[in-house]
């Protein structure tokens, strides 16, 4: 994985980034229009899991919001990559996995299998997530 000069990137390569949004806050974001390929799937799972697990981070909780705003369409075994993100993340941070940005056709993904009911919090915007991290807004899982 490459690291850029921006100052706030915390990971990431070509397809994929986390980057630094306030204390304790990170938002993993595409720069791809599809989630589809089993390579990217893993390459952006492993991305997240090992800023999960990070040593060196010293703030304690750490919530992260993952932007889809470049996403056009996205497969069903990236979902699964999100469950697992989302369990790590639970288990390390007591965090809850966010979303934002999600386009209408990825949306009903989550209405259909009430994963935005059941595990996840999806939000129109990031000032929408943002405010409900601030205001200790926990997710359904």
């Amino acid at each position: 994985m490459t690291q850029t000069t921006d100052p706030m990137q915390v990971a990431g390569d070509e397809h994929f980034q986390i980057h630094k949004r306030g204390e304790g806050i990170y938002v993993l974001s595409f720069n791809i229009k599809n989630l589809l390929d089993e390579t990217h799937i893993q390459n952006m799972l492993a991305l997240a899991i090992d800023w999960i697990e990070s040593k060196q981070r010293n703030e304690g909780n750490r919530e992260l919001i993952v932007d889809f705003s470049n996403l056009e369409h996205v497969s069903s075994a990236a979902f699964g990559a999100f469950i697992t993100l989302h369990n790590r993340l639970k288990a390390r941070d007591n965090a809850t996995l966010r979303f934002v940005n999600v386009a209408p056709q990825i949306r009903e993904v989550f209405t259909i299998t009430s994963l935005d009911k059941r595990l996840f919090k999806v939000h129109e915007t990031m000032d929408t997530a943002l405010a409900d991290i601030g205001k200790g807004g926990r997710g359904p899982g």
